[in-house]
């Protein structure tokens, strides 16, 4: 495994490769051989976080789809370019904000659209809250990030996009060894207790807010959905700090084929079966508790690049949490020397501290559930 931080931030091309399943790398035809120290800027100014980036080919034409800059009364913004400089915005938006079959009410975050040049049909992936649904969701009323994943369809690039169905992905990340320390702390849950032995006094398990869907797709045409582990609900012990930090890392599910072929579009993304209900305790007769493959942590692969907000707490005279994120990730796949090498970019820090990293790993990796997949820890 080989993870690096990336120089600067100007890294929106990379979303491109993830936009476009269908393309030679995806087929599995080996890549020439290229070496270049050369370095790419856009300048291009537009209200866009979030930014991913599809390639068109019936058109001709590149759209980026972001988080914010839509206009009232809807989600995503849309812009268009034939040339990757200069950009137009679409009118409106990607997702009407009164969809129909709208589950979501804030957070609306980091939209990722693909096509099938098959049935022709685009698929808009993003991530959203939903307060109304935090205790039926999460276990807890006051949760503080309910957050989820949906998938909505359009005929068109430009949209409009509308929901498949009112709920999000049928999915229930569960974390059973996860000690929920939140169940300990104070009323403004950003002081965690102050020894690991202290929070591993906390009750077992949690269920997974998760957000930034990136789905990749395999070259023996398996589909997996990359996801980013909320921070909240989520600290993990530092021994080198000597404190526990809340973190966000990268996870993955695998996910089934048949709503990519529907040529109607109505067919709502599901996990594989492998992976339903895989979490579930010895003995637990509860509702559903799904399983997941761990992608990248600090804690496996510590980054000190990682660490610009580790001590918010004190900084911010108890304000912010301390906190560590790994997230946005973006996966491809390239044959070098050949073997198939999957790549993984994402973004580490927070929004006022920015950084971007990668990681790789080569397809002989096996992962957790013995078969040979991108699906592995990097």
């Amino acid at each position: 495994m080989r993870r690096l931080r990336i120089a600067g931030t100007a890294v929106l091309l990379l979303a491109l490769l993830a936009g476009t399943p269908m393309t030679a790398m995806a087929h599995g035809r080996a890549a020439p051989p290229h070496r270049t120290n050369a370095t790419y800027f856009n300048a291009a100014s537009v209200n866009a976080a979030d930014p991913f980036v599809l390639y068109d080919k019936a058109s001709g034409t590149y759209y980026a789809y972001s988080t914010d800059g839509a206009d009232r009364g809807w989600h995503f913004a849309i812009y268009r370019s034939a040339d990757l400089a200069t950009w137009q915005k679409v009118p409106g938006g990607a997702l009407p904000a009164k969809d129909a079959n709208q589950w979501g009410n804030t957070w609306f975050w980091a939209p990722e659209v693909y096509h099938n040049p098959k049935t022709g049909l685009y698929f808009l992936f993003y991530a959203a809250r939903s307060d109304a649904n935090a205790a039926k969701w999460f276990g807890y009323a006051d949760f503080e990030e309910p957050c989820k994943v949906g998938v909505a369809v359009s005929s068109s690039p430009a949209g409009p996009f509308h929901n498949i169905t009112d709920q999000p992905i049928d999915y229930w990340p569960y974390d059973p060894d996860y000690h929920d320390v939140n169940l300990i702390m104070g009323p403004d849950q950003k002081q965690p207790p102050a020894t690991e032995q202290e929070g591993e006094t906390a009750p077992l398990g949690t269920y997974l807010p998760f957000i930034d869907p990136n789905v990749f797709f395999d070259r023996d045409g398996r589909v997996y959905l990359y996801f980013s582990r909320n921070a909240y609900r989520n600290w993990v012990w530092d021994d080198d700090l000597g404190k526990y930090i809340e973190e966000s890392n990268i996870y993955a599910v695998e996910l089934t084929g048949d709503w990519w072929r529907d040529p109607t579009g109505q067919t709502m993304p599901t996990i594989a079966p492998s992976y339903r209900d895989a979490n579930r305790p010895a003995g637990d007769t509860g509702a559903r508790k799904d399983g997941f493959v761990r992608i990248l942590d600090y804690d496996h692969d510590k980054q000190s690049w990682e660490n610009a907000d580790v001590n918010d707490y004190a900084k911010t005279n108890g304000q912010n949490k301390d906190r560590r994120w790994e997230e946005g990730s973006t996966t491809w796949a390239r044959t070098v020397h050949g073997r198939t090498v999957y790549y993984l970019t994402y973004s580490a820090n927070n929004w006022q501290t920015p950084s971007t990293g990668w990681a790789t790993r080569p397809r002989t990796a096996r992962s957790a559930r013995g078969t040979s997949t991108p699906a592995t820890r990097y």
